[in-house]
């Protein structure tokens, strides 16, 4: 789940990192002219779909400039985007060994160890998600995305009452921030109260006026949807047969 709330606009970013770095200072070598044509072409067919010949193209970039984190950690994203559309898990552990040697390369790169952690997430490593989420918050500690991740993260390995007070460090620096209450209403939910899910659900719908972050926005939505989901599954228990 939380790897679709990795920010597209810094995965485009990232794709023009890697164009701008392979061209500074080194154009003179065909070698990485070369790198960063692939790169050019995977990232114009992942922008039409057309993820397996993306990554082709990546795995052409990254053969030719081995030792650039950011390269490596655009195939793994696109290997990340290919699970999501199969459901393949080959393609989530693909991206686990890439995104580890990215890493090596790049330990201070907290969109690859967000990455990683949403990795391990889905292949169900919950304790490594963990530790991934804790390096995230080191590296940038006022992410507040970052933070809720990290709660999650603390709820996925059984720790709920850490993830709590994640989310309410979350809700500290912004009340209406809806993709930690929406993760604190599904934690509470979990827990079997109801009413306080009911609360949290509410309190993620009404955060609209005061949002212009895309995440958050997408999570506002999801919010209203549980809490319509909620009540009419209390209007149905209540009915009489």
């Amino acid at each position: 789940m939380r790897l679709t709330v990795i920010n597209k606009l810094f995965l485009l970013f990232l794709f023009c990192f890697c164009f701008f770095n392979a061209a500074c200072g080194q154009t003179e070598t065909n070698k990485i002219k070369l790198s960063n044509e692939y790169a050019r072409k995977a990232f114009e067919l992942r922008q039409k779909g057309n993820l397996e010949s993306a990554v082709q193209e990546q795995s052409k970039a990254v053969e030719l400039n081995p030792n650039d984190g950011k390269l490596l950690t655009v195939l793994a994203s696109i290997y990340i985007s290919l699970y999501e559309q199969n459901k393949l898990k080959d393609d989530l552990q693909k991206a686990e060994i890439i995104l580890k040697k990215a890493l090596e390369l790049e330990p201070g790169d907290a969109v690859g160890h967000d990455m990683l952690a949403g990795v391990f997430d889905l292949l169900g490593k919950k304790k490594e998600a963990l530790e991934e989420s804790e390096k995230v918050v080191k590296l940038q500690p006022g992410n507040l995305q970052s933070l809720t991740n990290l709660g999650s993260a603390q709820n996925g390995v059984g720790d709920s009452q850490s993830a709590r007070e994640t989310f309410k460090k979350v809700l500290q620096k912004n009340p209406n921030y809806a993709y930690a209450l929406y993760n604190y209403a599904e934690l509470e939910l979990e827990a079997g109260n109801r009413a306080k899910a009911i609360e949290l659900f509410e309190r993620g719908g009404k955060a609209g006026a005061v949002s212009d972050n895309e995440n958050n926005t997408k999570y506002i939505e999801i919010c209203r949807k549980r809490l319509e989901e909620l009540k009419s599954q209390k209007a149905k228990t209540a009915s009489p047969k």
